[in-house]
């Protein structure tokens, strides 16, 4: 219940009457600046949720350079020591 209250009051609507639309029920048709308000609300969550998924793209290639970079770090220092006669049994 507390979607319906919370979308509703973005788009400006009532609880009630958007439970009915959504479910199929017999519900007055909605002023077009309903409309309006359900499209720039969906707009701006897709927007959102876009702009998170960039973000953590971004912190995923962040982490993976890292990664790769403590990867060759560990390989040129095991390297090092191999030549030095330091990785020997």
């Amino acid at each position: 219940m507390a979607a319906y209250k919370a979308v509703a009051a973005a788009v400006g609507a009532s609880p009630g009457w958007l439970r009915k639309l959504i479910k199929g029920y017999e519900a007055k048709e909605p002023r077009a600046t309903i409309y309006e308000n359900i499209r720039a609300q969906y707009e701006a969550l897709c927007s959102r949720v876009e702009q998170e998924n960039e973000l953590d793209e971004a912190r995923l290639r962040l982490l993976m350079g890292n990664a790769h970079e403590v990867i060759e770090s560990n390989r040129q220092e095991a390297g090092r020591q191999d030549q030095a006669g330091m990785g020997e049994d």
